[in-house]
């Protein structure tokens, strides 16, 4: 007995060393009515810029892959702070594809209506919209935009899909006689994937539909699955352009403008991996260049922007990483993460660490690195002296301690099934004047929950409503284990700090009032000795 409080009392100091970082704040959810029993947990989370009197627009989303990390990153938010525009993100996704045939629009109705209700900002019923989707998502702003036009602000199809592809699953026919006409589109590709063919569907549909406002954004140097900074800040310009072009006036007003890519704008000449020739970019009406081979963009700042974007890296070579595991490469396979990680908990049974490095050889298993480098399997390949391999999360319920070390961090939007809890990783080299970036996915399984072992409970004390401006709010919570107990904000205008409930700024127009949830858990261990995973504790409180 005394051998395993010993352990307990040093599982407990390892886990106090590391303190997960503060999770975005989404101040008001709501849950999703799909009147769908296999999607009990579906929830939409809503953001609204600390110091907005009115939402002007909304960008909505839902959970694949890299929609939470753009929807989330502090530069992102701050461009649409000064625009007014809130976010709204759901996870589980209730729909990926937003089949409005089969009821995704009646559920999106409903649940901003719901939200409109909960936060006060009731023209959130009515506002534009734009849409966003990643991958197996990439289609949904298409049929958003399709099912509303005249709310239709824009979509954004991120690793995506063009807009008239169909697939029974992912892109069902199911527009009719609707079409995407004066609304504008941008889809983003990246190097690692398929950007120098992929247009070619695009181009295609551009000239079927000429009054499509269709855009595309090569990549040089990125991948599928992670969202980098440059594409991030590009999706807030392109934003920022839709806005001034189709929503100019400031004084409340919806009615948007529609796009005639006929009479306005510029053309750029699509990307080629192989074809440093310069590319040509001019306005609308003056292109001299091969119209079918062009793509639209809004006005010269927009079209330079692009170009200076997809010449990045240019005649610059390709190096390759891997993962490794007990100090060995990880065998890449044929899937869609080529890489999969296996749990391997350090003592406290939720922190453990990813490395990467590079290949000195091209690597088989997956058929992407001799895409990639075009170099065959087992030839050698050059990589950079240094060894600055930066590991990041894509999404997935842990949090990042260090470079290399990382923590199953329970949070807002991921619950405990097997598909949640997919830990995604990015390991990326930055480029120097020798090599272009590169960057390697990989995939952790993550157990939803611990069964084997000793059980545990959670205490954790009720929390009185606070009147405004409180500032903070002191929790404590203890296990009947002798663990550590973590938590997270799961709704409302708060971050966890230093063990205290921090309160941020409400929004001037927020009803009150206003609800914040806060949950209490502990994951136990399988390491020995086995501790069961805690029932999660709730606590709810008011500030009034």
């Amino acid at each position: 007995m005394r051998r395993f409080f010993l352990k307990m009392g040093l599982l407990l100091f390892i886990s106090l060393l590391r303190l997960p970082l503060c999770a975005a704040v989404w101040q008001w959810s709501v849950p999703v009515r799909t009147g769908h029993p296999e999607l009990p947990n579906a929830r939409a989370y809503l953001w609204i810029p600390e110091h907005c009197k009115r939402v002007r627009a909304f960008i909505f989303g839902q959970n694949n892959m890299e929609e939470q990390s753009i929807l989330e990153n502090a530069s992102f938010r701050d461009q649409l702070a000064r625009m007014n525009i809130a976010e709204v993100w759901v996870s589980p996704a209730y729909d990926l594809s937003f089949n409005f045939a089969q009821g995704a629009g009646r559920m999106f109705d409903t649940l901003m209506c719901d939200l409109a209700t909960a936060s006060g900002y009731e023209e959130l019923k009515t506002a534009p919209f734009i849409g966003i989707g990643h991958s197996a998502a990439a289609s949904a702003p298409y049929n958003m935009a399709v099912w509303k036009p005249g709310r239709a602000l824009a979509a954004l199809s991120v690793s995506g899909q063009w807009p008239y592809f169909r697939d029974p699953k992912f892109a069902p026919d199911i527009w009719g006689n609707g079409n995407l006409d004066f609304i504008p589109c941008l889809e983003t590709m990246g190097e690692y994937e398929a950007a120098d063919n992929w247009s070619a569907e695009g181009l295609k549909e551009r000239q079927l539909h000429p009054y499509l406002p269709l855009s595309m954004l090569a990549c040089p140097g990125e991948g599928h699955f992670a969202a980098t900074q440059d594409k991030i800040n590009f999706l807030a310009f392109y934003i920022k352009k839709v806005i001034r072009y189709r929503l100019p006036g400031s004084k409340g007003t919806s009615v948007l403008i529609p796009i005639d890519p006929t009479k306005t704008g510029w053309l750029v000449g699509k990307w080629s991996r192989h074809d440093p020739s310069p590319v040509m970019a001019a306005p609308v009406r003056n292109y001299q260049g091969n119209r079918a081979d062009a793509f639209w963009f809004f006005d010269r700042e927009t079209a330079l922007k692009v170009v200076a974007y997809q010449e990045k890296y240019r005649h610059l070579q390709i190096p390759l990483i891997g993962y490794l595991q007990g100090g060995k490469f990880i065998q890449q396979s044929p899937t869609h993460q080529q890489v999969e990680l296996k749990f391997q908990p350090l003592p406290d049974g939720i922190t453990f660490q990813v490395h990467a490095a590079f290949y000195d050889t091209v690597p088989g298993g997956s058929p992407r690195p001799v895409i990639w480098s075009e170099k065959k399997e087992g030839e050698l390949i050059n990589h950079p002296a240094r060894t600055d391999i930066t590991i990041g999360r894509i999404t997935g319920p842990i949090t990042q301690l260090d470079e290399n070390t990382f923590q199953v961090s329970p949070q807002l939007g991921f619950f405990p099934n097997p598909h949640s809890y997919e830990g995604w990783f990015a390991a990326v080299s930055r480029s120097d004047n020798y090599f272009k970036p590169v960057v390697q996915q990989s995939l952790l399984r993550i157990p939803p929950i611990n069964k084997s072992g000793i059980p545990q409970h959670i205490d954790f004390p009720a929390i009185a409503d606070v009147p405004r401006g409180t500032r903070s709010v002191h929790i404590s919570a203890s296990s009947d284990a002798g663990l550590p107990v973590g938590f997270y904000i799961a709704e409302g205008p708060a971050e966890i700090k230093n063990g205290s409930i921090c309160l941020t700024l409400i929004p001037p127009s927020a009803r009150y009032p206003v609800k914040v949830t806060v949950v209490a858990w502990q994951y136990g261990h399988s390491n020995e000795p086995k501790i069961q995973t805690a029932d999660p504790v709730l606590r709810t409180f008011w500030i009034k």
